[in-house]
């Protein structure tokens, strides 16, 4: 009898090894930032500058301390109804829309062009302009359509507006309520428009290299795809009947061995 009883205890160890073994390793794959060297904070500098690119909406506001001489210069500016902060749908429309070749139409110089430069860049060029007009103006810009799509194995998918513009790919993940449990945290794809061409790239969210990529901060209209797991693409339904179908499978097995034992 004590034989059969050791045998029945060493199956049931058995099995449920089979069931915890598969859980230690899914670790791996659901915790963020698990290898590589923790970059120094000192010495780490995340790749990162905003530039203006065709089709940005550019809200430019001109103030000075003669507030009659800006006037014409801000004859185009609308009330804005920019949400303060992060917003899902449709962008605000107020601003100026830069074209292909980067140049915006502004009242009274004419053609700007701000393409490609950065947001110092640009307030440069336009109080270089303004001085010609005005002894000392203050130019204020801000891009009113910045928004980024998040896609796939995300609890809330969308596409996010963006009240500034600078936002990581944690942080939009994080708009998104992050990904679901059966999303593919190793192999997230961004897809960027780079010169007029779509790019492609692949990032480890398991990794702390992650950190120094180029894509940890996106750009405006970037695409974020998780993708699902093969239980998500199967379908929920299926793993869950294989579920049930695997744990009264185990039941049987274990409730026929021991009746067989303590026969």
């Amino acid at each position: 009898m004590r034989r059969k009883s050791k045998l029945f205890h060493t199956t049931i160890l058995i099995v449920v090894l089979g069931i915890l073994l598969p859980a230690c390793k899914t670790r791996e794959k659901l915790v963020y930032f698990q290898h590589g060297d923790l970059p120094d904070s000192t010495e780490q500098k995340i790749p990162f500058e905003f530039r203006y690119k065709p089709n940005d909406i550019v809200s430019i506001n001109i103030s000075s301390s003669n507030p009659e001489l800006v006037k014409p210069f801000n004859a185009n500016l609308l009330p804005s109804n920019y949400p303060d902060g992060y917003t899902s749908g449709n962008a605000s429309r107020d601003g100026y829309l830069i074209d292909e070749q980067g140049e915006i139409q502004f009242p009274v110089i004419g053609s700007i062009k701000i393409g490609g430069l950065s947001r110092t860049e640009a307030i440069e060029v336009m109080t270089k302009k303004l001085k010609e007009y005005v002894d000392d103006p203050i130019v204020n810009m801000r891009v009113t359509n910045f928004k980024v799509t998040i896609l796939g194995s995300v609890n809330q998918p969308g596409t996010f507006n963006i009240p500034n513009e600078r936002i990581s790919l944690l942080e939009a993940l994080g708009l998104a309520k992050d990904t679901k449990i059966t999303g593919i945290r190793k192999n997230v794809l961004i897809i960027r428009d780079e010169d007029g061409q779509k790019k492609e790239y692949r990032i480890d969210l398991t990794s702390r290299e992650f950190y120094k990529s180029q894509v940890y901060y996106l750009e405006q209209n970037d695409v974020v795809y998780v993708e699902p797991n093969k239980k998500e693409r199967f379908g929920s339904t299926v793993f869950k009947s294989s579920t049930g179908i695997f744990v009264s499978s185990v039941t049987v097995v274990l409730t026929a061995l021991n009746i067989i034992l303590n026969q």
